[in-house]
Order: structure tokens, then C-alpha cells, then sequence
């Protein structure tokens, strides 16, 4: 059935995005921290191009979802950035705030040690929190907000 198969690729969406992340921040940890001869590489181009695979990954997606036809891939790019000029404003906010956050990654992961960086990178959850209620106006509960509060403790004790 339908709704098996979207569970499916629920749980198989979030272990890749665990095992990427978890990649991500233990193989960057390694390359800034490694003493090598010569300059490193500059952190920049890593962020450049990871938002342009993200952006080249979305197109797909869309083009999936638009069942592979170029004309219904234009018309929602058009009808989603064109057109809706104040809700592409509001997600470039964020997106803005995340790519800074991402270069400042790699300058945290050169001079913190492990467990310092992962208490502080998990309050990237209580921010998009606070930016879901701010700027999308989604209504957070409050047993969510305690979650998220406990989530971020929890994770915190951990680390230490």
C-alpha cells in the first residue's frame, strides 16, 4: 500500500540523513584538525558546493514530482519563486542564516574539541523552532517545546 511504502521511505529518508550528518561532522572534524604541509582547503567552496548539490537534488525532485515534463517544472518554478515574491523572501531568511552557520561550522570544528561542537550544533533545533513560529507563524505547542527543551538537555548530558 501507499502508506507503507511512504513509511518506507520515511525511515530510510531519516537514516541517510543520520549516517550523512554524522559523516559530515566527523570527516570535517578530521580534515581541519589534521596538520598537513601547504594550505587547506577553503571552507567556502565546500559550502558552495554542497547548497549547489541541494539545489541541483531539489530540481530533480521537482521534476519527479512535475512527472518528468519541463513545461510543469517551469510553471512551478514560476507559480513557487516568481509570483510569490513574499514567501520566497521568507525561506532566502533562513537559508541565509544556515549558510553562515555553515561556514562558521567549519571555523567551530578547527578550535572546539567534539563534544563542545555537538552540545552547541544542537541548538540549531531550538532555533528553527523559534524561526517555525516567528516567521512561518506555525504555532509550537508548548509539551513540543518542552520536548525540544529535553531533546537538546539530553543530548547536552551526553556530550558531557
Amino acid at each position: 500500500s501507499s502508506s507503507s511504502s511512504s513509511s518506507q521511505y520515511k525511515i530510510i529518508s531519516l537514516v541517510v540523513l543520520i549516517i550523512q550528518t554524522t559523516a559530515l561532522i566527523l570527516i570535517l572534524r578530521f580534515s581541519r584538525t589534521q596538520q598537513v604541509s601547504g594550505s587547506k582547503y577553503v571552507s567556502s567552496t565546500v559550502v558552495l558546493v554542497s547548497e549547489v548539490v541541494k539545489v541541483v537534488s531539489s530540481f530533480i525532485l521537482l521534476f519527479k514530482e512535475c512527472n518528468f515534463r519541463l513545461s510543469e517544472l517551469i510553471n512551478a518554478i514560476d507559480k513557487d519563486v516568481i509570483h510569490s515574491p513574499a514567501d520566497f523572501f521568507k525561506s532566502s531568511i533562513p537559508a541565509l542564516f544556515y549558510l553562515i552557520q555553515n561556514n562558521l561550522m567549519f571555523l567551530a570544528l578547527s578550535k572546539l574539541d567534539a563534544p563542545t561542537y555537538q552540545v552547541t550544533s544542537q541548538l540549531k533545533v531550538l532555533t528553527t523552532a523559534f524561526f517555525t513560529e516567528v516567521l512561518l507563524r506555525r504555532s509550537i505547542r508548548g509539551t513540543q517545546w518542552i520536548s525540544l527543551f529535553i531533546l537538546t538537555s539530553g543530548v547536552a548530558l551526553v556530550q558531557v
